[in-house]
């Protein structure tokens, strides 16, 4: 196992037709073998994410903190500085506010600590099938020690922190497991296990409005290591075939649809979606992204991000605020003031500097134009274009829909990319689309933004009307009070406080016709999802994938409840992953305390 390879060495690997891979890679090719051959055999772009960014900063400061001798001197014998000029560069006030909370919090409760025979961001080259063609695995290591392999982790909710369960199975982890095996057979020593760990910080505040930062720990079995690695040969050996029979662009719609429907929506959406929607050619999506980053790169030019002038901006940014100024530290949430971008102006959306789109006004009915197939036309809360101001799927929409029969949501996949919405069928549910009368066409909305409000019609003084004559006197009809007009109606419907199902877990079960059994909604579910994905039954599907199936569900299903009593007494682990999917929908949750 080398370290270091030289550039001639790893040209000669795609010479003899090999491949070099990373555990991201395995990653990505196990959920989609059309994902990894966009990225890596016709090397389409994608555009950086702002998560990206944080955390790429958070693992530099990070570094320089273990990267200390155990008095915090660096290699030059001067005190470390962790946030030299300039570290928080793409950042910002609040983020690099932020790093810089998480980062002490790690090191008070121990999390960051410099420990002895420590090889950090340890970088390896690995063979991973022997003979030819010649294939590899590289990768970095946060953290290497002689048992152990760490890895910082950044996250907006601690929800999505993996388990003990989920991190021993983890492709990544696994790898770096193979690596300190190898390693220490280099050494003359023969591992039984390697301690697998996550440090995880978590970005958010709780609800007690401090910063989160923890450990998730495991061991691995170096029987279940080896038997990981064999899975990836067997997969390294399938994308060679795959990489040599598919090479051109337009050969993309022969390669295998994604393992499992979710995969197009993790980590906020697959890039590629638009060209598997055929929404856009191969070559239009490389146009788009290549007009999209002259355009970042213009904005950053028109900045001028040198430190100098990015410290300016940040102090007159703070005095406006009432704050002091700083070294590089965060210390408010003002906003520094950058030059503008030379009329530049990117596509309103859900990450644009505008933020969201707004609301639509209450009362605005009748069908919308381009209006995905499950928007329900008068919809007081969408007006009729199928979306909520977050950019996601009306669940009023989709909740009278689904009362109707019709379509709804939960039959495409959903995306928003550069201020348009898409929308592709799922291919479990294409005939079942088509037996309802859904007919291919144009599958993309703009990120509906809130309408003007119409300025009200002038009064008119009754004494001005026309006077007509007197018809024939008849019977006076009824008086009729006139209605209230549509948005005042509908504006005070949405005034009161709707009440949904209420969560008891733990409490006594009583029978009746408001109550419900989680585990038999668990059941209910479990198994449509079995035959859905063609399985024996619920408990016959990968714990993880079923688990993580029904908690994206999760919205649709809780609204199925309506005002019910929902009771939860199973303590299993679906039961309990279940139960979180649910709670942030609950309208009440009552809970039994251990006495």
């Amino acid at each position: 196992m080398n370290e270091q390879i030289s550039e001639a060495e790893i040209a000669d690997v795609y010479k003899k037709g090999g491949l070099i891979l990373s555990a991201t890679q395995i990653e990505s090719a196990r959920k989609c073998r059309r994902l990894w051959w966009f990225q890596k055999v016709i090397k389409l772009p994608v555009e950086q994410r702002d998560y990206f960014v944080f955390g790429e900063i958070l693992h530099a400061v990070i570094e320089r903190y273990l990267s200390a001798s155990s008095t915090g001197r660096d290699e030059n014998d001067k005190p470390v500085e962790l946030y030299p000029p300039g570290w928080d560069t793409g950042l910002k006030l609040q983020e690099a506010a932020t790093i810089q909370k998480l980062v002490e919090q790690g090191i008070a409760q121990g999390v960051l600590a410099r420990m002895p025979v420590r090889k950090l961001e340890h970088e390896f080259w690995m063979p991973l099938v022997g003979g030819s063609p010649p294939m590899l695995i590289t990768g970095y290591i946060d953290v290497l020690l002689p048992t152990e392999v760490h890895d910082h982790k950044s996250t907006k909710d601690m929800k999505w922190a993996l388990t003990k369960d989920k991190l021993e199975q983890n492709t990544q982890m696994l790898i770096y497991a193979k690596v300190c095996v190898e390693e220490a057979k280099a050494r003359g020593e023969f591992l039984e296990y390697v301690i697998l760990r996550h440090n995880v910080f978590c970005k958010t505040p709780g609800k007690d409005g401090t910063l989160k930062v923890k450990v998730v720990q495991t061991k691995a079995w170096v029987a279940d290591i080896e038997r990981h690695w064999r899975s990836c040969q067997s997969l390294a050996w399938e994308l060679v075939k795959l990489k040599e029979t598919y090479s051109k662009p337009e050969d993309w719609p022969s390669l295998p649809d994604p393992t499992y429907t979710m995969t197009c929506n993790d980590y906020g959406g697959c890039p590629y979606l638009t060209v598997c929607a055929k929404l856009e050619t191969v070559g239009e999506y490389q146009q788009r992204l290549t007009r999209r980053n002259k355009i970042v790169e213009l904005k950053e030019e028109a900045m001028d991000d040198s430190f100098g002038a990015k410290l300016a901006r940040k102090q007159a940014a703070l005095a406006a605020a009432g704050g002091g100024g700083g070294n590089g530290a965060a210390t408010a949430t003002a906003t520094a003031t950058a030059p503008p971008a030379a009329d530049l102006k990117a596509p309103v959306g859900i990450n644009s500097p505008e933020g969201p789109p707004k609301p639509a006004p209450v009362g605005q009915v009748g069908p919308v134009a381009g209006a995905p197939p499950w928007a329900a036309p008068g919809c007081g809360a969408c007006s009729g274009s199928g979306f909520n101001s977050s950019g996601g799927p009306c669940r009023i929409c989709d909740s009278t829909r689904t009362k109707t029969g019709e379509i709804t949501s939960a039959m495409f996949v959903i995306a928003a990319i550069d201020g348009k919405i898409i929308w592709e069928p799922r291919a479990d549910r294409l005939e079942m689309l088509g037996k309802m009368g859904w007919k291919p066409g144009k599958a993309e909305a703009p990120v509906p933004a809130a309408p003007k409000a119409e300025a009200p019609a002038p009064k008119t003084e009754a004494s001005s009307a026309p006077k007509t004559e007197a018809a024939p006197k008849t019977e006076a009809a009824p008086k009729t009070e006139a209605p209230a007009p549509e948005a005042e109606a509908e504006a005070k419907k949405r005034s009161r406080t709707k009440k949904g199902f209420t969560l008891v877990i733990g409490g006594v079960v009583t029978k009746g016709p408001d109550v419900l059994l989680l585990s038999d909604v668990l059941h209910k579910y479990g198994q449509e999802l079995a035959a859905e994905l063609k399985a024996e039954n619920y408990w016959a599907l990968d714990s993880f994938k079923r688990r993580d199936y029904l908690a994206m569900r999760a919205d649709k299903i809780a609204e199925t409840f309506g005002t019910s009593l929902v009771v939860a007494t199973d303590p299993g682990p679906d039961m309990k992953a279940f139960l979180e999917a649910l709670k942030p929908f609950a309208w009440a949750i009552i809970e039994r305390v251990a006495s």
